[in-house]
């Protein structure tokens, strides 16, 4: 990540904050580390979380460790959580559970869309209402001269490659996000992996897993990803439970009960969130 003092020097004066997003991967772990040590940044970080109480284990581990470094290095750790901003949606009362399982009855739809070549990770609700949602009801809390980081690396899909070549064309590292309401700064807009697992690997205590994500999903389902194998085992089986209960009369959003192999690694009651037990130490210190 390398970036030159005129863009510090944007920052420093258009920009009172800087919110930066955390999910536990090592893409938003480096841009972190590498901002957090950045001399021409006058300005202040405040390091974000977004607790779906779906991630992995290894996810929170990571999270951990980089809000316990956060706080030795004075930045403020913000929790943000998914529940109050389900109010005033087809999703008010429900929680993590009812979200994905619902994410889960869409699989067929989206296989169709795939086969039709319209396919878009949008058709499932669980990432926008447990994910994104929240983050852009936060970022709409904040000062309209706030800036949001992504950390987005053009390696890791087309869609990305093309947004950040886009911005490469206009030789810019910024964007005015419409659904957050602000500007959002990219840093790993040059970066590759390699930069990334090089810097991670002298750094062993952040070496963080290949991906973050949640410990079941239908994406994973949907395309039989298998770089985490647990997973994509847990999120077959779920989905063999959801074609059944759709088979017969009961509502499969109600019925389901997730048997032992999908429980041992899964909380669904988000009241009694994983992470919240692993990151309780972690409450924001006002």
């Amino acid at each position: 990540m390398k970036l030159n003092r005129d863009i510090f020097r944007y920052i420093n004066k258009n920009f009172s904050i800087m919110y930066h997003s955390v999910s536990g991967g090592k893409d938003s772990t480096f841009a972190f580390l590498k901002l957090v040590g950045e001399p021409n940044l006058k300005i202040p970080i405040v390091l974000l979380f977004n607790d779906t109480g779906l991630e992995l284990r290894s996810t929170l581990f990571s999270i951990s460790k980089l809000f316990d470094f956060a706080e030795q290095q004075g930045v403020k750790t913000i929790i943000l959580d998914y529940k109050p901003y389900l109010e005033n949606t087809q999703y008010a009362n429900k929680n993590a559970a009812f979200i994905l399982k619902e994410s889960f009855t869409r699989i067929p739809q989206a296989e169709k869309l795939l086969e039709e070549g319209k396919y878009s990770k949008k058709i499932f609700s669980c990432c926008n209402y447990l994910k994104h949602r929240g983050l852009h009801a936060f970022a709409k809390t904040t000062s309209k001269n706030a800036l949001f980081t992504s950390s987005i690396r053009g390696g890791e899909s087309k869609n990305r490659q093309l947004w950040l070549a886009a911005l490469r064309l206009e030789h810019s590292y910024f964007n005015f996000d419409i659904k957050l309401n602000r500007t959002v700064f990219y840093p790993l807009r040059d970066t590759n992996e390699g930069e990334v697992n090089s810097f991670l690997l002298k750094h062993p205590s952040f070496w963080t897993t290949e991906k973050s994500g949640c410990r079941i999903c239908p994406v994973v389902c949907l395309f039989e990803i298998n770089k985490n194998p647990q997973t994509l085992e847990r999120s077959k089986r779920f989905y063999e439970k959801v074609k059944i209960s759709r088979s017969g009369q009961n509502d499969p959003l109600v019925s389901i009960n997730l048997d032992s192999k999908i429980t041992d690694d899964l909380t669904m009651n988000s009241s009694e969130s994983l992470s919240n037990n692993i990151i309780k130490k972690m409450e924001v210190k006002e």
